[in-house]
């Protein structure tokens, strides 16, 4: 029995202890998932159309300091895809652009495997699109949310089925039009949207929510302030936090935090270095590390967040010698 297998049947045994408290249940479910996704798939890169210029690789943060794994590259170098973990330890990587003389959608979609380090085909978008979002849902079912294409106005969003290898179209809309936005799946099976940017470069405050029950969208509340090529992560406690790169005022070290029982946002704690293109990431004790970036040249030095003290200190310095990051806990 490998590791994997040792960890399902331990989430089962605790499952059938409390079978009749659904509410328990649900909180062994979120822990065991916490406890188990304590790695991080990173893909950066510079404005490079070398494959140089990209980066794979898996970092652990159950060590001290975390353990850098090198990965292969993906068989379609892109920039600014959709990353999304699946089942299983993979993480798939959908959609992006490349660029030579001019912008041009990737259809290509890949999966990365843990276990094997490497990179396999999956189903090839129907609609592709650069700066979206995808989300695992509590079904088992990748969402893909919004993105731009150069020659549709409006992307529908999209269902990715990783057991059976394909995409459907959701009958949701969004109801603003937005790319460079953030997904992030609450504890109740809900996706909060924020920001992005609307035609490219009207940068949003506005958010919407996603209901995986009536397949549909809703306004939500307005953020602090408008965030574009942000980064966002759910805590344990149930809370969205905002971590900006580009705002309209050009401040890069606004922190927010979005409240469900409250519906609400809230301005947190200020980081200590301005950095653009940075991904954060929850470790496994419930902090959150700030990592990656470029302000003025790359970004080496890590912040971590802190939600019981509510505060924002230095961490440790990882040094990768890239510009934009993409990451995603598996």
């Amino acid at each position: 029995m490998d590791e994997e297998d040792k960890w399902l049947v331990e989430v089962h045994r605790q499952i059938d202890t409390v079978a009749d408290d659904e509410t328990k249940c649900l909180e062994i479910v979120r822990d065991s998932v916490r406890v188990r996704h304590n790695k991080v798939f990173v893909y950066a890169y510079n404005f490079s159309d070398d494959r140089s210029g990209y980066q794979c690789e898996v970092r652990d943060y159950s060590t001290t300091p975390c353990k850098i794994t090198a990965m292969p590259l993906p068989s379609q170098i892109r920039r600014s895809p959709a990353l999304s973990a699946l089942p299983n330890g993979r993480v798939a990587m959908f959609g992006g652009f490349t660029w030579d003389k001019f912008v041009k959608n990737v259809f290509a979609c890949e999966a990365f495997d843990a276990r094997t380090g490497s990179f396999s085909d999956i189903e090839k978008f129907s609609s592709a699109r650069d700066g979206a979002c995808a989300v695992l849902l509590h079904s088992g079912m990748v969402l893909i949310i919004g993105g731009y294409n150069l020659h549709v106005d409006s992307l529908p969003c999209m269902f990715y089925d990783p057991v059976n290898n394909k995409f459907s179209d959701s009958n949701a809309r969004m109801i603003t039009t937005r790319q460079a936005h953030t997904a992030s799946v609450l504890h109740d099976g809900r996706v909060l949207v924020c920001g992005g940017a609307e035609d490219g470069w009207n940068m949003l405050q506005s958010t919407e929510i996603y209901d995986p029950v009536s397949d549909t969208f809703s306004a939500g509340p307005p953020m602090c302030s408008s965030h574009s090529w942000h980064s966002a992560v759910t805590l344990s406690n149930g809370k969205v936090l905002i971590c900006d790169t580009l705002n309209q005022t050009n401040q890069c070290r606004e922190i927010e935090l979005y409240d469900p029982e409250t519906n609400s946002f809230s301005l947190g704690p200020s980081t200590t270095v301005d950095r653009e293109d940075l991904f954060v990431v929850r470790l496994p004790d419930d902090r959150v590390l700030i990592s990656g970036g470029v302000k003025g040249g790359i970004v080496e030095a890590g912040e971590i967040y802190d939600p019981v003290s509510n505060t924002i200190t230095l961490g440790e310095v990882v040094e990768t010698r890239k510009s934009i990051y993409k990451a995603v806990s598996f």
